[in-house]
């Protein structure tokens, strides 16, 4: 058995309205937060022990966001691990699939602006998701478990403890409750982090910055910048004739290369390319206006000169 980097510091008797629990803090190394273990039952040394392992979500599980369907899953684990012969619920401290509450925030107004929540982490600075589970590993070793039914619509979840040496033996689903708050949420998480989810793709109307109705509004605004940027090249070539470059014959802009432009991408819109996303709202509209730009500018300068 590996050795276990956790220490279970207290336990207590915890009575709740799905029954009588045993919660139990731990101390991790990596950090001052302080994972939780919810404990049905007798686990040790069993094996196929239903467990979750939810990551914190503050606006989900305490304030009941609709924006997500943390606080959903979290209930239902409970209710589900209350109604089996034994189980575990882990609590890692890792808002905002690991950004914390502060640059959750921070996304959350993105996605209001039509980003969604990846391509909002990415902007911030961000993996798209940056939870770890090796100190839920931990925790299931010193609890003894020796194999789960994993609660999860997550496959990275899965891989991650598979590859920790948790024995996974099935997976349970927690269907969610769609709503026009988090339609484009679970679209997303469905689409882009590839869950276990059977979602259609959400209409005009809904948040999270998968809306059709957003796609089309971003559209748009991509042709109009688009031809505006096309028109100011070509006035600016008018009175530049013979010359290869914004800047004059021999010019360094005159001499760049096929994926130059791509390369002057601010770092937030390389990071959603690499993640295969879009860029929406301004910043796609930007690169786009300064791609068609450049295009323009190469494409006439070789024909006049």
């Amino acid at each position: 058995m590996s050795q276990v980097s956790v220490q279970r510091m207290s336990c207590a008797r915890i009575p709740t309205p799905a029954g009588e629990f045993q919660l139990c803090l731990y101390s991790a190394p990596e950090g001052p937060q302080q994972p939780l273990a919810l404990i049905w039952g007798e686990v040790s040394g069993r094996s196929e022990v239903l467990v979750r392992i939810h990551s914190e979500c503050f606006t989900g599980d305490v304030l009941g966001s609709l924006r997500c369907d943390c606080g959903e899953q979290l209930r239902r684990a409970i209710d589900l691990i209350s109604r089996s012969d034994g189980g575990v619920l882990i609590y890692l401290r890792q808002e905002g699939r690991g950004i914390g509450l502060l640059d959750k925030l921070r996304a959350y107004n993105l996605q209001d602006q039509g980003y969604d929540t990846v391509d909002a982490n990415l902007l911030l600075g961000h993996q798209a998701d940056e939870r770890e589970y090796s100190t839920a590993a931990d925790i299931l070793r010193d609890l003894e478990v020796r194999s789960v039914r994993l609660l999860t619509n997550n496959p990275d979840k899965l891989r991650s403890l598979r590859s920790l040496g948790v024995r996974v033996t099935g997976r349970v689903p927690l269907e969610p409750s769609v709503n026009h708050e988090n339609a484009g949420y679970l679209y997303t998480k469905q689409s882009r982090l590839h869950h276990w989810l059977r979602l259609d793709p959400p209409g005009p109307g809904t948040h999270g910055g998968d809306g059709r109705g957003s796609r089309c509004n971003r559209r748009a605004k991509v042709l109009t910048l688009c031809g505006r940027a096309l028109q100011c090249r070509l006035v600016s070539l008018a009175g530049r004739v013979g010359t290869v470059g914004p800047n004059g014959p021999g010019s360094q802009a005159g001499r760049r290369k096929p994926g130059a432009v791509r390369r002057q991408l601010p770092a937030p819109c390389e990071r959603i390319l690499r993640h295969g996303g879009s860029l929406p709202g301004t910043l796609r509209c930007k690169a786009a206006a300064w791609s068609a730009g450049q295009r323009a500018w190469r494409c006439c300068a070789e024909r006049l000169v």
